[in-house]
Formats: C-alpha cells, structure tokens, sequence
C-alpha cells in the first residue's frame, strides 16, 4: 500500500463529493503523505469548491513541509440528480469521461500539492450527459497517457447518475468501465 486513498461522500447541500488521491514518496512517507492528504481532505471537503479545497491543502502541505511532502489529488463534485459538476485536479490525478464514443482526459495533470506555492489551480465545470460516466484515477509517478493505455494506478472511484463505486486499478481503465458497465446492466 503506497498511500493512495478514495473517498466519497454526500455534502451537505446533497450534492456528491469524490475524490482520490495519493501521497508522493516511498513506504511509510507515501502512506503518511496519503494520510495527511486524506485528513486535510476530510475537513475540508465540506466548505470548500474542488478548486478552493485543491489550493487549501496545497498550502497547507507547503507550509509544513520540509520540502519533501508532496501529493496529487482529483476532487469532484456534483449534483447526482442533473450530472452538473465541478472538477480540480492536483499532481499525478485525473478526471477522465467515459461516453460510447470512448475515453477523453477531462482535467489533466499538473503540478503537485506543496510543490509550488503560487500555482494557481483551475477547475471546470460541466454536465454528464446520459451514458458517460466520470472517472478519478490518481498514481504516484504516472501520466494520464499511461492509465488510459497500459499503465497501472494506485485508486480509482467512478460516478454514473446515482451510483458511485470504487476499485483498485490493477489493469488499464477501460478493463474497469467494461466490468463497470457489465455490473450496471
């Protein structure tokens, strides 16, 4: 176990939140980075938008660093009832959509969580439209190229309508969704 995690959670307001992420490092830093990353996310997730909280633990990871405390992280959410959703993404994590047509990176990697303090974070917003799913993958030391082909990552969560479910990814994504959609059926 490398200190990757998934969550997820009803907010408040009723809309969803989603995220993985996965602390850098080797052995017990990566679990403790991870660790720090899902309690920093945990209270935060709930007055926060994906962008804002995507900034807060970055600096909170910056401050309290030594410089060696790094993490990447895909936060998500969204009203399950009309698909409207907001996405930030952090480090080595991406939101991916699935529709009949294939696979597209939605919000693509960039830099790590306590790595810059000035980075500026975006998020964008969107809405799933009937038959696309919304992915969250997050690995230590991967890009998005390499989940959507051969690579393997650490965690994965996906969303469709009202259901949310959560699997480690041991094989590429699309093996996930297949089985995804199998069980959906």
């Amino acid at each position: 176990y490398g200190g990757g995690f998934f969550d997820w959670s009803v907010l408040p307001d009723g809309n969803l939140s989603l995220a993985v992420g996965q602390g850098h490092g080797k052995g017990d830093q990566a679990r403790l980075n991870g660790a720090a990353l899902h309690a920093a996310f945990k209270v935060l997730e709930h007055d926060h938008s994906p962008r804002t909280l995507v900034r807060s633990i970055s600096d909170s990871f910056w401050s309290a660093s030594s410089g060696d405390q790094w993490a990447s992280l895909a936060s998500v959410q969204g009203d399950p009832e009309t698909g409207s959703f907001t996405a930030a993404t952090a480090g080595s994590a991406w939101t991916l959509v699935v529709e009949p047509k294939g696979i597209r990176s939605w919000a693509k990697p960039c830099t790590a969580l306590g790595s810059d303090p000035d980075f500026h974070f975006s998020q964008r917003k969107s809405e799933l439209a009937a038959g696309q799913t919304i992915i969250l993958a997050a690995a230590s030391g991967l890009d998005h190229r390499e989940v959507l082909g051969q690579g393997s990552g650490d965690a994965l969560l996906a969303a469709d309508g009202e259901l949310a479910i959560a699997a480690d990814v041991n094989q590429n994504v699309a093996r996930h969704v297949d089985q995804y959609r199998r069980l959906r059926q």
